[in-house]
């Protein structure tokens, strides 16, 4: 039985679909609205996708959401992306990991060229952002800036859009798979470069992601902005920031995520 049946999807043939529509518009150098991919592809969940505080998202304006990264036995991460997408009523702007690692060096050296290929041409189809893989390598210290500041640009350029819905930005702060799939801190700079969003006019938006009963399951939480201490020392400010987005989503989870956020 595949993993993907434990919980009760059963996605295989939408999937394929789904990833042939893509390889002809990579090929074709043409975009796709990932929203309405998502839609095609969640219409064939059974059962069917639960979605709790559906009223706490807005129709219009800048803000970011941001879910756990739920981790579960079967369950590909692209599959949260897609699900929140999918009853997300504006295209979200992801930003998705630039590449997968592996810790066996003889599997790393053509598996992460690879990915980084693919993962590159899945986010020109989409018009998403790539960020290097967590944890953070200093040696990819200049690529997460240029990330950064794409980011920034695009959402720069959507609010002076007169006639624009304005930016929606999706990150899942954590960036990998978590021990037992818990609610942990995120990678150091996740807070700091929210802060930044924040401060350009965006809200976030919570989003607690689970599995309950074999049904994949979003619960959206009220808008909120974290508070930013003036004059906090960066890495202070940093996890500052970061504690309060995963207390915000820890709070949308059932009590065996939390983790540290009971």
């Amino acid at each position: 039985m595949p993993a993907v049946e434990r919980f009760g999807f059963d996605v295989q043939p939408a999937t394929r679909k789904m990833g042939l529509r893509l390889a002809w518009a990579a090929l074709l150098r043409r975009q796709l609205n990932f929203g309405h991919e998502a839609r095609l592809l969640l219409d064939k969940i059974e059962p069917p996708l639960k979605t709790l505080g559906s009223e706490n998202v807005p129709t219009a304006g800048s803000y970011i959401i941001t879910p756990n990264h739920l981790f579960w036995p079967g369950f590909q991460a692209w599959w949260l992306a897609a699900a929140i997408s999918s009853v997300t009523p504006v295209e979200i702007h992801w930003i998705m990991t630039a590449a997968w690692t592996n810790s066996q060096p003889w599997i790393a050296w053509w598996w992460t060229p690879l990915t980084a290929w693919t993962f590159q041409t899945i986010a020109n189809v989409y018009g998403f952002t790539t960020m290097p893989p967590m944890p953070p390598n200093p040696q990819q210290v200049a690529w997460r800036a240029k990330s950064v500041r794409t980011v920034i640009r695009f959402v720069h350029e959507s609010i002076i859009n007169p006639d624009g819905p304005g930016p929606v930005i999706g990150l899942v702060p954590e960036g990998h798979d978590m021990p037992g799939g818990k609610i942990s801190m995120p990678p150091k700079g996740v807070g700091r470069f929210v802060g930044q969003l924040v401060k350009m006019g965006l809200i976030i938006i919570p989003v607690g992601v689970f599995i309950s009963r074999r049904q994949l399951c979003l619960n959206f939480g009220k808008p909120y902005r974290p508070e930013i201490g003036t004059f906090l020392a960066k890495d202070k400010l940093d996890e500052a920031i970061s504690r309060q987005v995963m207390a915000h989503i820890a709070a949308l989870a059932p009590e065996e995520l939390r983790g540290e956020f009971l």
